[in-house]
């Protein structure tokens, strides 16, 4: 097994990082709710509505938030063989950004909220790509586990 490199090291510590602070969200699964609504309160937002809709949806977004980050977590086992997937998410998370602003705009949520979301995501979507790209693409580092082809026209080669 040959060390990993540089660029292997850096994206794990990325995803490990993103998955540490996704995975706080946790928190807001659990809290009851009128600590949601007191938190909504001090970051200026007005009252909190607290009907069953309202709940459902902070606490099923936040464990949503928890899956990304326990998915980080797992990609950053093996960067390399996963590498194709977080590229992916890199991608998607940069379209998610301007979804997320044109969102936040028709919710009237605050200009700090918006640009900041905004700044947030994009940070995170490029951090994902910029991660990806320093990873060496030569023949000498593919992936850590490997798969052979086994043709199932071959009875002989299936179990093998």
């Amino acid at each position: 097994m040959t060390a990993p490199t540089l660029g292997e090291v850096r994206l794990r510590w990325l995803l490990m990082v993103l998955a540490g602070l996704d995975l706080l969200a946790l928190v807001a699964v659990v809290v009851p709710r009128e600590t949601l609504a007191q938190v909504h309160a001090a970051l200026g937002l007005g009252e909190f509505a607290t009907g069953p809709v309202t709940i459902y949806l902070a606490r099923t977004i936040s464990l949503l938030y928890a899956f990304q980050g326990a998915t980080f977590w797992h990609l950053a086992s093996d960067v390399r063989k996963y590498q194709p997937l977080i590229a992916l998410w890199g991608r998607l998370t940069l379209v998610g950004a301007a979804i997320f602003l044109a969102v936040d705009v028709a919710a009237g949520l605050p200009w700090w909220w918006a640009i900041g979301e905004t700044i947030c995501v994009v940070g995170i979507g490029g951090s994902l790509l910029w991660g990806v790209s320093g990873l060496e693409t030569t023949a000498n580092s593919a992936p850590s586990r490997r798969t052979r082809e086994v043709s199932i026209d071959d009875p002989a080669e299936v179990g093998s």
